[in-house]
């Protein structure tokens, strides 16, 4: 007899054997199923074992057809992530290309000379004790530029971590608030005067301005969060174990990307995003 004869094993029972139909045998026997953690070790008498897939939640009450879906689905599934982390790809070069044409205005805009400060065209209550506008254009005078803080936020590793573990509209929202509080209160370039309607003021461009549709908000929050996969495309590199699709490392990163990216949730989590970012910015009357 020929010493090539393919054999099938089932790794988890340690059990031979020389055709693919017995090890489908095999498969639906109490050993395997018990072993497998398929079923209890004492199943209730009279109850119909079922088996569900992990991915879509359908149930299956024969083994067999449960491990056909179960490849296929996997398969499926697989693809899915594949193409998210392409089209995730494609926006992240996207990104970079603009960060790059960002980088350029700004040093042509330190090549001119210094400008005034603008004071802000606002129709304010004249009766109101807190001036907005003598607020921001006398005390806040000197507050960095929006863009300028923006472009200055440097990821940790630890930054990383806290979007795996708070998701993203938490951890996002923890990274803005660490850098602004690095800054004095007069420092800083962005101010809520009133929490319920999430007013907000920015500076940029040596001018406070009311943010009126939170666009300049949403592209901040749009580059922290490119940065962080920046930064964790940087720790793949550093640890080889990423390579290994089943290591502790790379399932970890797997959590990161997908809690460092709003996706198709962006309309829900930047507003929460935003919403954090006024209560914490409110200006003390």
């Amino acid at each position: 007899m020929s010493k090539n004869v393919p054999t099938h094993e089932c790794s988890i029972c340690s059990y031979v054997c020389k055709k693919h139909s017995i090890l489908l045998k095999h498969y639906e026997t109490a050993k395997h199923k018990t072993n497998a953690g398929i079923i209890p070790i004492n199943p209730p008498k009279n109850k119909q074992v079922s088996y569900a897939c992990q991915i879509c939640a359908r149930n299956y009450t024969n083994y067999k057809s449960y491990y056909s879906h179960k490849s296929k689905c996997e398969s499926i599934h697989d693809n899915n992530i594949v193409n998210a982390l392409f089209k995730e790809t494609q926006e992240l070069r996207n990104f970079i290309v603009e960060q790059s044409k960002l980088t350029a205005e700004l040093v042509n805009k330190a090549l001119e000379s210094n400008k005034n400060t603008t004071i802000i065209n606002s129709n304010n209550n004249s009766n109101n004790k807190f001036n907005i506008n003598l607020f921001l254009n006398e005390q806040c005078k000197d507050a960095f530029n929006f863009t300028e803080f923006v472009k200055n936020i440097e990821i940790s590793y630890q930054d990383l971590e806290n979007n795996a573990q708070l998701g993203f509209v938490q951890g996002i929202s923890k990274i803005f608030m660490d850098n602004l509080k690095q800054l004095d209160v007069n420092e800083r370039p962005i101010h809520c005067t009133d929490i319920k309607r999430e007013t907000m003021y920015i500076k940029d461009e040596d001018k406070w301005n009311k943010e009126v549709d939170d666009s300049k908000l949403q592209k901040a929050i749009q580059t922290v969060s490119y940065k962080s996969m920046g930064k964790l495309m940087e720790w793949k590199q550093e640890n080889p174990d990423y390579q290994d699709a089943d290591s502790e490392f790379s399932k970890r990163c797997l959590d990161i990307q997908r809690q460092s990216l709003a996706g198709s949730e962006r309309e829900t989590y930047y507003p929460k995003v935003i919403h954090i970012l006024a209560k914490e910015t409110m200006v003390d009357k």
